[in-house]
């Protein structure tokens, strides 16, 4: 072969592999440090608001979440541990980088791991838009803002029927047969997460976990997310009456509760006047997931409630999943979540309300809805 030709050949060779080198590189994914990535969205709403103010609110959401499929096949104690260290190893991961620019605009924030989410408690404009450069977060959004769920009593069923000290109520829906069955809640300890329960009350203490032969410890039994107190209270009475309905007796055989043999703990959500900001209520879902002594430390996932009952939400006719995660968090370590369904009162809904009037969480899918019944309407 002529010298030239060998030339023009490895000439040839040397350009085919550089295209080849060059699709090669193409295949090959950006960098870790570097990622492509979608500019994080805004509430249009928490925009507007930095305009007029120089402090506004807000909850980072972000965009990865932690699997915990394997928690599933887990025994009790097992998938709590499992779950909360999960969770918190995974957070603590994800959401570093965003922590250290929060820290270094000296904002105040509280970072959750029970749902990947930051809630920024003030901050400006340009701390908030200088968030658009991390493309781990998903989006920012105002905080949402919540009310209880009000009890309202149709004149015709205020007559109380007593049978055998059980209020009719609960014979209505026939928990005294499943009391006859041997299900009274007995080794189950419910949690709810309202405006606090009042402790002392004499239908309540006795199925206080907190009371220990009537030596009173709050610890991993309350936790006051609105007003920081240390012994559990109602400054509302809603929180009481819900928690009555899952657990009251009273020491002179009446019984108010669908399951009486249960324990209760509780985390106040919801201010004296029944409102909630979003904050305190991941707040409280983070408690009941692995409850903490007062100091908020040593936090212990054993002493987790197997039941959550959440009687507030909002009147949007929408999904809105912004405590979506915390539920999921819920589920994966054996909670079961129940949320009530609303009321037309609150919703100034016709009585009694139609279609699509479930408030959110309670249209979750992964929730019991619980609506009511009376008396006299079947």
């Amino acid at each position: 072969m002529k010298r030239g030709s060998v030339w023009r050949n490895r000439l040839i060779l040397l350009g085919m592999l550089l295209i080849l080198s060059i699709g090669v590189c193409s295949l090959v994914p950006v960098s870790a440090s570097n990622p492509p990535h979608d500019i994080p969205t805004i509430d249009p709403v928490l925009l507007e608001a930095t305009e007029r103010s120089d402090s506004v609110e807000y909850l980072i959401y972000f965009e990865d979440k932690a699997d915990l499929s394997k928690a599933f096949g887990m025994s009790w104690e097992e998938r709590g541990w499992y779950v909360y260290r999960t969770l918190t190893a995974f957070t603590s991961r994800n959401q570093a980088e965003v922590r250290a620019y929060l820290d270094g605009q000296g904002v105040t924030y509280e970072a959750f791991w029970a749902q990947n989410v930051i809630g920024v408690q003030s901050s400006g404009r340009s701390t908030l838009m200088g968030l658009l450069d991390y493309w781990e977060i998903d989006s920012i959004e105002t905080i949402p803002q919540v009310s209880l769920t009000e009890f309202t009593v149709a004149p015709e069923d205020v007559e109380v029927e007593e049978v055998r000290g059980t209020m009719s109520n609960l014979t209505h829906i026939n928990a005294d047969d499943a009391w006859a069955m041997g299900y009274t809640g007995e080794g189950i300890v419910v949690g709810n997460i309202d405006t606090g329960v009042r402790y002392t009350h004499s239908a309540l203490l006795d199925q206080y976990r907190g009371n220990d032969g009537g030596t009173i410890a709050h610890d991993y039994s309350w936790w006051d997310a609105v007003n920081g107190e240390d012994a559990a209270y109602d400054d509302n009475g809603h929180g009481t009456h819900t928690m009555g309905i899952m657990v009251g007796q009273d020491n002179s055989g009446n019984t108010f509760g669908v399951a009486p043999g249960a324990e209760w703990i509780a985390c106040k959500a919801l201010d004296d006047e029944g409102s909630g900001s979003g904050l305190d209520l991941l707040e409280c879902g983070q408690f009941l997931l692995a409850p903490t002594d007062l100091n908020g430390n040593n936090a212990d996932p054993d002493m987790r409630p197997h039941v959550v009952s959440n009687s507030w939400g909002n009147c949007l006719r929408f999904y809105f999943g912004w405590y979506e995660n915390t539920i999921d968090s819920w589920h994966a370590a054996g909670m079961y979540p129940v949320f009530s369904n609303g009321n037309a009162s609150n919703c100034r809904y016709p009585e009694p309300p139609g279609l699509n009037t479930v408030g959110y969480p309670a249209r979750s899918y992964h929730v019991t809805g619980v609506g009511s019944t009376g008396n006299h309407d079947g």
